[in-house]
């Protein structure tokens, strides 16, 4: 799986792929690609998704409750518009945090640990 794109591509289907060792590296993306059946690999694949500094004090704000954008921003010291969007996207699609569009004008957007969120707790 490709780490940055999530595309799954197979070894031997791509011949810009050279050989690493628990790794592959991505000819398309320059970014490794993960061969699936170690279970380490497997650990260390999802650490590197929930386990960098802003996941982890975003997901503690969280754990107090849902919060919009802008009020996280401000819970979170330190961190651009940019890096928020970027982290709460990966958490979003890795299932730990759900995000709930508030029909109002403007429009809101309301961020909340899922259950397998919570779980990391």
């Amino acid at each position: 799986m490709c780490v940055s794109t999530g595309a799954w591509r197979r070894q031997n289907r791509s011949s810009n792929c050279e050989r690493r060792d628990a790794f592959t590296q991505c000819g398309d993306c320059a970014r490794p690609l993960l061969r699936l059946g170690s279970a380490e690999q497997l650990v260390h694949l999802i650490l590197d998704q929930i386990a960098d500094k802003w996941s982890i004090l975003i997901m503690a704000a969280l754990c107090r409750g849902p919060m919009r954008f802008n009020t996280l921003r401000r819970e979170v010291v330190g961190i651009t518009q940019k890096s928020l969007t970027q982290v709460l996207r990966r958490l979003e699609r890795s299932g730990n945090i759900a995000r709930r569009v508030i029909p109002v004008s403007p429009v809101a957007v309301e961020y909340s640990v899922t259950p397998l969120g919570e779980t990391l707790d």
